[in-house]
């Protein structure tokens, strides 16, 4: 990706966020759930997951889903939601906030990325479990393939990722 597009592409996104207004806050969401990620180096960023009824499958602009910029260089710090397989947001790129459409559909999965600044490994991700367990029939975590449980969201508030193969990771949330 060119250097041009890259700057193409940061400007589009901060002029998207000046045009729209930012009036969906997150107690207008039907649920919400704030994941706040840090690194070793106290490095963070608090991504939001939730469901509103005028919420669409591309970005909502009027909700604060916007996208972001491509992916750092390595060893850079970053968070954000990638899109699952198959989802049709272009730029396929990310965000921090995720807000899905409430449908007949009970689950969804969101996908969170992280990269720590320099290795900065353990990263800690945190959140409220009582949101969750009030909001939630089931919130859990579990690894990229989505075979393994890491925890379940509504007994605990946060995970250690110790490493390089736990920087991906799938959010379920049943409602």
């Amino acid at each position: 990706m060119s250097m041009a597009y890259r700057h193409l592409l940061g400007i589009i996104v901060v002029a998207a966020g000046l045009a729209f207004p930012l009036h969906a806050e997150a107690q207008e969401l039907a649920d919400s759930l704030v994941v706040t990620v840090t690194d070793s180096n106290e490095l963070r960023n608090a991504l939001v997951l939730g469901h509103h009824a005028e919420a669409t499958p591309d970005f909502d602009f009027p909700l604060r889903e916007s996208p972001v910029p491509p992916v750092p260089i390595d060893q850079v710090f970053d968070v954000r939601f990638f899109d699952p397989p198959g989802y049709p947001r272009k730029p396929s790129t990310g965000a921090y906030r995720d807000i899905r459409g409430i449908t007949t559909a009970d689950v969804d999965t969101f996908v969170v990325h992280c990269q720590p600044m320099n290795d900065g490994y353990p990263m800690r991700v945190k959140w409220n479990p009582a949101l969750a367990y009030v909001q939630y029939s089931e919130a859990e975590i579990r690894t990229a393939d989505g075979s393994k449980l890491v925890c379940d969201m509504r007994s605990t508030h946060e995970i250690m990722l110790e490493g390089r193969e736990q920087s991906r990771f799938l959010i379920i949330i049943r409602r």
